[in-house]
């Protein structure tokens, strides 16, 4: 399943890293609400996008809120070869603490259809992981080619730790919001306990009222999903 996406060429040449897999995981998550298949039958609709303190550390997490989580290792397009074999190593190390792993990776590298290739390693595996491709013109276009076995493999050890505000909240956030988050966190420097949730709740509510602005600094519009 694909997704048209203009964020493309020249434009995903200047993200990050962190950038990019971010988008990733945001498509993804929006592909599973809007049921577009085989995302829905990949995971529940109550996913959310969260980061985990575990090492090795993944590069996102989903929470499905169900008592199933699947860890992601990005790989950005334009590496050498080598490096997206490191990737099957860093998805299976992960199984240690979450119940699926998932590698992501462009489907060419070097002139090479290295996705493929990763996928033939990675179906004769005894520790199942999925894989995940995109097109490295256009990292929104993904393909499912190993799906994840029909039961959890992980966790092998312990479940991981799994923030608790999940990093898409601060993602989504403008530069303004930022700005007012820092100034009432200050303002409420003095104060006992750990006032996140508390600064945090306070700004969404001025984003919900329109008080907010977006990056371009026209005036936010919030509408629930």
């Amino acid at each position: 399943m694909s997704i048209q996406s203009t964020l493309t060429g020249e434009l995903i040449s200047v993200l990050s890293h962190d950038e990019m897999a971010f988008e990733i995981a945001r498509t993804i998550r929006d592909l599973v609400l809007k049921g577009e298949d085989p995302w829905r039958t990949l995971y529940r609709p109550t996913i959310v996008i969260t980061s985990s303190s575990e090492w090795p550390e993944p590069d996102f997490v989903f929470d499905d809120r169900k008592g199933l989580t699947y860890s992601f290792e990005f790989k950005p397009p334009e590496q050498v070869r080598r490096e997206y074999l490191l990737g099957i190593g860093q998805a299976v190390a992960y199984l240690t603490h979450f119940s699926h792993s998932t590698l992501i990776l462009p489907k060419t590298a070097e002139n090479f259809n290295i996705a493929e290739y990763i996928s033939d390693i990675v179906r004769n595996l005894p520790l199942k992981i999925a894989v995940i491709a995109y097109e490295p013109t256009d990292i929104r276009r993904l393909e499912v080619l190993v799906p994840y076995p029909s039961q959890p493999v992980g966790p092998l050890e312990r479940k991981a730790a799994v923030g608790k505000v999940f990093w898409a909240f601060w993602m989504d956030e403008s530069i303004h919001e930022f700005y007012l988050m820092l100034k009432r966190s200050y303002e409420l420097r003095n104060e006992p306990g750990d006032i996140k949730e508390k600064v945090f709740k306070e700004i969404f509510t001025m984003m919900q009222q329109g008080k907010t602005y977006a990056n371009d600094g026209t005036p936010r519009h919030w509408e629930a999903a």
